[in-house]
C-alpha cells in the first residue's frame, strides 16, 4: 500500500523560486529566500530575525529581495544527462 500523497502520481514538482536577500546599507548578500517562505543564510549569523522582520547579521540594516532565479526544468533530477 502506498502512503497518501497530495500530488498526483507522475506530476512534476514546480521549480524552486529563489530570491537573494541583499542588505540595504552594506550591500552584502545575507542569504536566499526559497519559495517565499524558507530563509537560508549565506553564512551562519548572516541573517537575523526578530519576529517581525529580517535584518543583516553584519550591520543590522533591513534586507531587500533581489531578482527571482528559477531552476531550469530537470536541473536537479539527473545532472549527468545534460553532458
Amino acid at each position: 500500500m502506498r502512503p497518501f500523497s497530495s500530488e498526483p502520481s507522475g506530476a512534476r514538482r514546480r521549480p524552486t523560486v529563489r530570491l537573494e536577500l541583499h542588505c540595504l546599507m552594506c550591500g552584502a548578500v545575507a542569504g536566499i529566500l526559497e519559495d517565499r517562505r524558507v530563509v537560508r543564510p549565506a553564512l551562519p549569523g548572516s541573517v537575523r530575525y526578530d519576529g517581525r522582520r529580517l535584518s543583516c547579521g553584519r550591520c543590522g540594516s533591513g534586507l531587500i529581495p533581489g531578482d527571482e532565479v528559477r531552476e531550469p526544468d530537470g536541473w536537479r533530477e539527473n545532472p549527468e544527462s545534460n553532458r
